[in-house]
Formats: C-alpha cells, structure tokens, sequence
C-alpha cells in the first residue's frame, strides 16, 4: 500500500540497517535478510536495538519488534529500554503466547511430562502461575509505557499483528 518498511535485525547486537523503502523488492530483500539469520543462543541486547534505530535518524515510525516475554529478566530489559523508544516511534511488541505455561498455570498438568504425585503437581502449578504472573506483569509495564502489545497464539501471531497494523494506520 506505499508503505515504506525496514528492517534491523539484533541479538546480541544489532545487525545492518535495511533502510525504510517502498519499492516493489523491498519486501524480497527483506526475506532474504531473514533467511540469512540464525538464532543463537545470546543474551538479547535491547539496548543495542534503540541505538540502531535511533544512529538510523528514522522520521517517526512504527517499531514492529518481534521478540520472546517468557524470561522475566528480558522481559524486565525489555521494559526498560522500549520508552526510549516509544518517545519517538511507534512501538508494537508481537511475542507468543504460551499455551502450554497456561495450561501449567491453571492446573492442568503437563501431558508430555513425567507422572508426577501430588507434591510435584502442586509445585509445577505453582511454579508456572509465577512465570505466567511475572510475563503478564512485564507486558503489562510495557503498555503503561506507551508500547503497544500483542500476545498471539504462534498460528494465529502474523494475522494478529496484520490486523494491528492496519488499525494503527486508520487512526492515522
């Protein structure tokens, strides 16, 4: 639709600049940047992403970061580093929903884990609630500060954030 669009991958750094386009390859040279990416098991450096945007001297944007709240400390780095963003941009956080760790929460138990007595079932509930506590009060945090935030079942994650865009850029 004419939109320009970028991207900036990062771990534990950021990686190149794609800048912001509106050619009709952009979005192939987008998905041959993606295709070239590994994960890596890094401490993600959130901090390295807002210095990547901000050394970008973007006009006004919507940030679209997809990223993983499951750890709380991410989470927590997470929260302290996105209102640097959203003081200038637009920010969306897409992460997943974790059906299993809510499964977990309510009680349902795990069905691929081991038969567990009623001690060890009390403790996996228990120990899930407060994952599940700690996600939804990051995510929580986050809205407060001004980013925007949608947790998606992973099938349903690409329409949810599709839907969310076109949203944002009615209100426009």
């Amino acid at each position: 639709q004419g939109d320009r669009i970028g991207l900036i991958p990062f771990a534990d750094r950021a990686g190149a600049l794609l800048r912001p386009d509106n050619r009709a390859t952009q979005q192939s040279r987008i998905a041959a940047t993606l295709a070239t990416l590994e994960a890596r098991p890094v401490w993600t450096d959130f901090g390295a992403l807002a210095e990547a945007v901000r050394r970008a001297r973007l006009p006004r944007a919507l940030v679209v970061l997809l990223t993983d709240t499951q750890d709380a400390q991410l989470a927590d780095d997470l929260g302290r580093t996105l209102p640097v963003l959203a003081s200038r941009h637009r920010v969306l956080v897409v992460c997943t929903r974790d059906a299993a760790l809510d499964a977990l929460a309510d009680g349902a138990g795990a069905a691929d884990g081991p038969p567990a007595g009623p001690a060890a079932s009390v403790t996996r509930t228990l120990a899930a609630r407060r994952l599940a506590t700690e996600r939804d009060t990051a995510l929580l945090r986050l809205r407060r500060r001004g980013v925007d935030v949608i947790e998606s079942a992973p099938g349903a994650l690409a329409l949810s954030a599709v839907d969310h865009y076109l949203q944002a850029r009615e209100r426009v």
